[in-house]
């Protein structure tokens, strides 16, 4: 998601959800909403296993209200949370957040391979190889 200004992953904490890993500070907080009301988009995404896109979070309260006004007390105009599933089973979800409406790329169909999830600083980077992997010392 180009336009992605926070990222958080919502995991399970003891039988809860819990935004464990983030970007910004503001990632926690707006999650708060959907963790205390029992509804959002990626509470959604990662019990149903799929993806929601919020393209304009004024839409979303109708769905989602308590998020949503959260989400836009913090300035986020769209969202995409992408179910994060392990041997079929959701672990939780990854959350993009973008201050723009219709933030997320179209695609007919998305995918977490769509955006570039080694950008975001909470994402682990490989170190660095040295020399040619499998070559062949002289």
């Amino acid at each position: 998601m180009p336009s992605a200004a926070i990222a958080g992953i919502t995991l399970d904490d003891g039988g809860h959800p819990s935004t464990g890993v983030y970007t910004d500070d503001e990632s926690p907080r707006i999650d708060l909403a959907q963790y205390e009301s029992g509804r959002g988009p990626c509470l959604d995404a990662w019990r149903q296993r799929r993806i929601v896109r919020i393209d304009d979070m004024r839409q979303a309260m109708e769905e989602y209200p308590e998020f949503a006004r959260s989400a836009m007390e913090h300035g986020v105009g769209s969202t995409i949370s992408l179910a994060m599933v392990i041997g079929g089973e959701g672990i939780g979800a990854l959350n993009l957040y973008a201050r723009t409406t219709n933030g997320s790329p179209r695609t007919t169909r998305p995918s977490a391979s769509n955006w570039p999830l080694r950008r975001l600083p909470c994402w682990p980077t490989p170190p660095p190889t040295r020399g040619r992997p499998n070559s062949a010392s002289s």
